[in-house]
């Protein structure tokens, strides 16, 4: 009889609460009631408490001890699964928002892991090559690229006089490339720089790029959407800012921020974060099935490095201009940023559009590294001055 009680008052607990949850909710699963109940001394009968406003007290009051464990466990499962429902609607609003921007510019993304994920690249590189010594390696049993393991020291057993010269060689290949895409204006290339603060993405620009022509050169960042951006889909800005035939496109940070900074914050839920995970795959994969090469790069910096070059930043007059804000808050937030360039990392590294790791503590190396995946980029595209077909045989004085 006192096991019969017991348990009508834990259904009534239970459906009390359950009450307040919209939509199905699963029940948590109870634990086993013991065969012998004992009740408390001068507990009030059960009907008694019941023939009263039904409050937790009286079902307290007249539930035994050994009881109310489970009375507990069951609450807090149902508040929890409440809690569940209510981030659930709020992740369909979202997701029925971001839809509507999508379709209204005409942007898709498919479903499905295969779609999310791409075709994991194994990095199978050349053997020996720059690309095989930087490629992004196999994620690890928890599905992301493990970050810790990589040397953001590793200079690639050269000296920084051999690598500087090395770097110089290469900026000269990449000039004379340059010209002849320019020329020709029929390849289209995209180099994407991602890495944490201080990891050395405008020095790559000042010191890789610089001898390459502004008319075939655009360079693109991506801070915060502006109020215009938002209400588009995260890839509308993206696609405005790419360059035409014969030009090299920089992203000095792209696409990628629009779920690196979500899952570092933690403002969107993961399926919206997978979804555009799926997107981004899809995007490049349409580029370079329309003739783009994607050189895309993760410059690996340590957190004592990024120390030392924040502090520089504050110390010296001329650099002070560069430390913002948000530099330090990116320091405190290191290992949420880390785990989501690990996540992100892993889901986008596709064979058309693999991704390199670059040590970036030593910046002479950083920029002996990017220069020489870029001239090698640059290179299998096989340059070629036009051959115009109408030009004429001599020009009239």
């Amino acid at each position: 009889m006192r096991v019969t009680l017991a348990l009508c008052a834990l259904l009534l607990c239970c459906a009390a609460r359950a009450a307040v949850v919209e939509g199905p909710i699963e029940a948590p699963e109870i634990p086993a009631l013991p065969a012998t109940l004992v009740p408390q001394s001068g507990a009030p009968n059960l009907a008694d408490a019941l023939s009263s406003p039904l409050t937790a007290a009286s079902i307290e009051a007249a539930v035994p001890a050994s009881v109310l464990p489970a009375l507990s466990a069951a609450a807090a499962s149902l508040d929890a699964a409440r809690g569940e429902a209510g981030s659930s609607q709020a992740a369909q609003a979202h997701a029925a928002q971001a839809s509507a921007r999508r379709a209204a510019d005409g942007i898709t993304a498919k479903a499905g892991p295969e779609a999310a994920f791409g075709q994991v690249f194994d990095g199978n590189f050349e053997k020996g090559s720059i690309e095989a010594e930087l490629a992004a390696p196999m994620p690890g049993r928890d599905g992301n690229v493990a970050l810790s393991k990589i040397d953001t020291s590793y200079d690639g057993k050269l000296t920084k006089k051999k690598a500087g010269k090395k770097l110089a060689e290469d900026r000269a290949a990449l000039d004379d490339y340059q010209q002849k895409i320019f020329a020709d204006k029929k390849n289209k290339i995209l180099f994407v720089l991602q890495g944490m603060d201080t990891g050395g993405k405008d020095g790559i620009i000042k010191h890789v790029l610089k001898g390459l022509s502004p008319q075939g050169f655009k360079i693109s960042g991506f801070k915060p959407p502006t109020e215009e951006e938002a209400g588009h889909d995260f890839l509308w800005r993206i696609k405005k800012a790419l360059g035409g035939p014969g030009q090299i496109t920089v992203f000095n940070r792209s696409h990628y921020e629009d779920a690196l900074v979500p899952i570092a914050k933690g403002t969107l839920p993961l399926s919206e974060i997978d979804r555009r995970i799926a997107a981004v795959n899809q995007f490049e994969k349409e580029l370079t099935d329309d003739g783009w090469t994607i050189v895309k790069v993760f410059l690996h910096v340590s957190k004592e490095k990024n120390w030392e070059r924040l502090e520089e930043r504050r110390t010296n007059p001329k650099k002070q201009w560069k430390l913002s804000p948000a530099d330090l808050v990116s320091r405190q937030n290191w290992e949420k940023n880390q785990k989501a360039y690990e996540y992100v990392i892993a889901r986008t590294n596709t064979p058309y559009a693999p991704w390199f790791i670059v040590p970036a503590d030593k910046k002479w190396y950083r920029n002996y590294a990017v220069g020489r995946l870029y001239k090698r980029a640059l290179k299998r595209l096989h340059p070629r001055w036009p051959k115009p077909k109408d030009l004429p045989k001599r020009i009239p004085k």
